[in-house]
């Protein structure tokens, strides 16, 4: 039996240093639009758009959600006449109701907003 050795690396060209090997259809060219950007930078820029306008009615959501808590507890510190409920105005409990339909409006307003990302 005989065996051929195959030199491998005789076949390939030698590279200088930080070129990049030229393979053809394996790069495409960078597509620009009028402005200047590239799809990526564009999906970026709507992404970050996007988490703004999110953020913002999540706050919104959280505040009226705070304001709710905060309304219980005052109603519970008054209601056993502890001197931290002093500090607040009586309230009515129809005002909860307020709170509520300002809460669920808010959320609403949080799920008609596009989401930023899949996790949000």
């Amino acid at each position: 039996m005989t065996c051929e050795i195959i030199q491998l690396s005789a076949a390939r060209p030698k590279l200088a240093k930080g070129e990049r090997p030229k393979i053809s259809g394996l790069y495409s060219p960078i597509v620009r639009d009028g402005e200047g950007l590239t799809e990526t930078a564009k999906n970026s820029r709507l992404r970050s758009d996007r988490m703004d306008a999110w953020r913002g009615a999540n706050a919104v959501m959280g505040y009226w959600h705070i304001c709710m808590k905060m309304e219980s507890a005052i109603s519970y510190v008054q209601r056993f006449d502890v001197p931290e409920g002093k500090l607040h105005p009586v309230r009515e409990p129809k005002d909860h109701g307020t709170l509520i339909e300002r809460y669920r409006l808010a959320w609403c307003h949080l799920m008609l907003t596009p989401a930023p990302d899949m996790r949000s």
